[in-house]
Formats: C-alpha cells, structure tokens, sequence
C-alpha cells in the first residue's frame, strides 16, 4: 500500500469515526434531555397501523426506555455504522437511509400494538447488511467484517424470534435483520470496473485509449480479455491500466490485487 492510499484510508477512518459519534451522540443527548427535563418521548416510538404512530418510523430509533438500553445499542452501532461509511463510503448514506426508512416501516406493518422505540433494529440492519455483502462479495476485508460481526454479534440471531411475553420489539430486530439481508444483495461489493475511472495505455505509451475489461476465469488465472475498441478485435499485450491515478502493469499485477482496488 503506497503512502496515498494509506493517507486516504485515514481520512476514511476518521470520516466514519466522527459520523458514528455524532450519530450515537445525539442519541445520549436526547436522553440525557428526557432525564433533566423528567419526561418521556416514548409517544414518538412507532405504534403500529395507527395513523398517529407513523411519525415514530422516523424517530424511534433516537428513543431509548432507560440509559442501559441506550448504552447496549451505543458500541454496535459505533462499529457498525463506522464501517458502513469507511467501505461504502460513496454509498453508505443511500444504504443508511434506506435501511432507516424500512426498517420502520416493515416494524410499523407487523409490530404489536404498542409503543417500539430504540436504535436496535437498526442494529440488526447494520450487522445483517455486513454479514451478507461479505459471503456474496468474497472480498477479504469484507469477510473479515463479516467474522467480526459473528464474533461480537452472533448472539443477537435469537432475537429476530416472536416472543409474545418479552417487553423487547423482536419485531424491531426482524424488521432490521430483513432489511439489511435484502439491501446487502443489492448493495456488496461486486467485480466491477466503471470505464469512466479507466484508461489503458501500452508500456511505451505509443496509444491512450478506453478498453472494455472483464476478467475471466478469476478464481484459477491471473489474466485479463479484453477488446481494442480502435481495431474491434481481441488483443493481448502489455499494458498498464490507471485507475483514480493509480498505475497496475500486468506484468507483475495478478488478479487478486487489481481487485483491490475496486471501491464501493
């Protein structure tokens, strides 16, 4: 890793940091509000297939019944969210506002008639929408998110489960759990390369020229097709390819490392 890329995944990391802070941080000053001021917001939690409980979808997940329900969503959503940002970090708020917006909404179509406040769902979201994009894309960074989220989290499965006795919204966890499998096929990281962020030249840069690349044959052979727009045939020759200013030759660039420098 050149020291550009190093500098540019630090500003990443504290980009994510700051965001997730700020998010978790707004939601102790909220409570922190309800405390001093000695009322309660939980009028604002979803309540299900009422016309009143609709605006909850858009602020239960700052509402928490007590400071340890608060206190068992701030971690995971530090990490979570973080690294929504930091791997998708020209992505993340579409995929954030979507699982926010649905996780909501499927919580207001099935829930219990009662008030369901608390960040969990979103939680939930967030850690299915990482575990997923990691088995799909087969990407090394995201598959080591994806082991992070069972080690820490793996626990949490058993409460997307009906409970008809528990004060805890399962319904909330489901509601997330789905959302975030869903948008993770969408969403993971797929082999792509945008002709936009891409020129090849030969290794004497004798022509300058747009290629259409596909990899073939990934998984066995570090090789590359693709088509010379300028004489319409298949040719094979020694290049270099420039993505976002970064140079690769083929001839000492496998597969595996020109896939990392696709981003999301």
């Amino acid at each position: 890793m050149d020291k550009t890329q190093k500098n540019t995944d630090a500003l990443r990391f504290r980009i994510s940091l700051f965001f997730s802070i700020l998010l978790v941080a707004v939601m102790w000053i909220i409570k922190f509000f309800e405390i001093s001021l000695g009322f309660s917001l939980v009028r604002y939690g979803v309540y299900p297939r009422t016309l009143s409980g609709i605006k909850g979808i858009f602020f239960y997940p700052f509402i928490h019944g007590d400071l340890a329900h608060l206190f068992s969503n701030t971690f995971p959503l530090l990490i979570l969210f973080g690294s929504l940002i930091f791997f998708y970090n020209k992505k993340y708020l579409e995929i954030f506002a979507l699982i926010y917006i649905f996780s909501g909404l499927i919580l207001f179509i099935i829930g219990r008639p009662s008030y369901h406040i608390g960040a969990s769902g979103l939680v939930y979201a967030l850690a299915a929408f990482h575990f997923f994009s990691g088995v799909l894309s087969q990407k090394r960074e995201f598959i080591a998110t994806s082991l992070i989220v069972i080690f820490l989290y793996g626990g949490i499965i058993w409460g997307i489960f009906p409970d008809a006795n528990s004060s805890t919204s399962w319904e909330g966890h489901l509601s997330g759990f789905v959302v975030g499998a869903f948008l993770s096929i969408i969403y993971y990281p797929k082999d792509e390369i945008s002709k936009q962020n891409i020129k090849a030249v030969d290794v004497n840069n004798n022509f300058v020229y747009f290629y259409d690349f596909k990899i073939i044959n990934s998984t066995t052979k570090n090789k590359f097709i693709y088509k010379n727009k300028k004489t319409k045939s298949n040719k094979k020759i020694s290049y270099q390819i420039q993505v976002n200013e970064k140079i690769f030759d083929n001839r000492n660039t496998s597969v595996s490392d020109f896939r990392n420098i696709w981003t999301s």
